[in-house]
């Protein structure tokens, strides 16, 4: 008897084709990388604390809105420069920490606090002037003048209960790097170069071959859509990194 084609094959489930198979095992790789992506991106943002490093202007004041209100709020500030200080654990559904450089220079925050809940943050100045800070669109007029947000964050974990704030306050006219874009320093700068390499890679090695095969057989629509997905995901995952190599981590 002559053999025939082994384009289908038996296993206990019955008769197979061999390129149909071959087809889902070269989306095992994609279908992996998206698993990992969801993993890493869900991972990142659990248990860390938070930490920030701004600039302002002196005399201007740091605001941190904490919603829902938190209890056992605290907040200390380490300087050897002037300064003025006000927490209100529930005012207006939502908890207040403020922080008023008098001088120039550096001022370490650090706000400690319990959260029954997930909860969200908004930080940024409350200034009479907005001029010095105009590369920033977020501005908020309100009875003491405008609050500038600078960074804000919603439903993280209730593990999350502490928030630290590097301030470098500088006289009005003096230089400041207020809208340069910051980069992670040190060791979080390696980590996040290649997290970024690696992911970048991935879906550069997918579009190209993707493209090719599909110029070559075609390719099904359900991957087009699965790498599209693949693309918007890496780019949440990157900008989640820039953000937890930033600002969450600390680093010199």
């Amino acid at each position: 008897m002559r053999c025939v084609k082994d384009s289908l094959f038996f296993s206990s489930r019955g008769w197979f084709n061999r390129r149909e198979v071959m087809r889902h095992a070269r989306e095992l790789p994609l279908l992996m990388s998206l698993a990992l992506l969801f993993a890493l991106s869900s991972i990142i943002s659990l248990h860390a604390p938070m930490n920030a490093d701004l600039e302002m202007l002196s005399g201007d004041i740091l605001t941190l809105y904490i919603s829902p209100p938190v209890e056992n709020l605290s907040a200390v500030c380490q300087t050897n420069k002037p300064f003025r200080m006000y927490l209100a654990a529930n005012e207006n559904s939502r908890s207040i920490v403020q922080v008023q450089p008098r001088s120039p220079g550096s001022y370490n925050i650090t706000v400690a606090f319990q959260s029954p809940v997930a909860w969200g943050f908004s930080i940024g100045v409350l200034t009479a002037d907005p001029r010095p800070y105009a590369g920033l669109n977020n501005v908020t007029s309100t009875q003491n003048g405008y609050f500038i947000e600078f960074l804000s964050g919603f439903n993280l974990s209730k593990e999350i209960n502490k928030f630290s704030i590097l301030v470098n306050a500088y006289a009005k006219g003096a230089e400041g790097g207020l809208f340069n874009l910051e980069l992670p320093k040190s060791i979080n700068a390696v980590f996040f170069v290649a997290t970024f390499a690696i992911i970048s890679y991935s879906n550069a090695f997918f579009i190209i071959s993707t493209y090719f095969k599909d110029k070559a057989e075609g390719v099904s629509r359900r991957r087009w859509i699965g790498l599209g997905i693949l693309v918007l995901v890496s780019a949440f995952v990157i900008y989640q990194i820039y953000i937890f190599t930033t600002f969450t981590l600390g680093g010199e």
